[in-house]
């Protein structure tokens, strides 16, 4: 893997869950979310997703802080540096919706396929089960010949 197989920006397509690397959940952000992922030549990226059934804010950016509380729980971005580490991405952010999560290093597992780039977190044990979360992401310019992901 190398820098040019990411560059661009992603569009994001699902988001699965695996338990013991069986598919449990084929949805697991809802119906509809969205999102975009983006990483920049210079090292930067950004990703913001929004879950499926996020609720419309009646008045706008000007709704009642519930209204608003309940459309944060729903979205969540950051931003920072990435680092490629052979079947490895590590993204460092310098921001995040969740402040807790500032200085934190996201790492991801890649695989690509085709027009596709999975990035998959390292599996957890939860409960006595292996459980891993991929989020499946779709190039929104044809990818360059003899990258990964062409």
């Amino acid at each position: 893997m190398k820098q040019e197989d990411f560059l661009g920006t992603w569009m994001l397509r699902r988001c699965y869950r695996e338990h013991d690397g069986t598919l449990v959940d084929a949805n697991w952000l809802g119906e509809g979310a969205n999102g975009c992922i983006h990483y920049l030549p210079d090292g930067r990226m950004a990703v913001l997703i929004q879950y499926g059934g996020c609720p419309l804010l009646p008045a706008g950016l000007q709704s009642g802080d519930a209204d608003l509380a309940a459309a944060a729980r729903k979205f969540y971005a950051y931003a920072g540096s990435y680092t490629i580490r052979k079947d490895r991405i590590v993204h460092h952010l310098d921001t995040c919706s969740n402040p807790n999560d500032v200085g934190q290093d996201y790492v991801r597992t890649v695989a690509f396929e085709g027009d596709r780039l999975t990035l998959g977190t390292p599996p957890e044990m939860r409960d006595g089960v292996e459980v891993v979360l991929n989020l499946e992401w779709q190039a929104v310019a044809p990818r360059v010949a003899g990258s990964a992901g062409a």
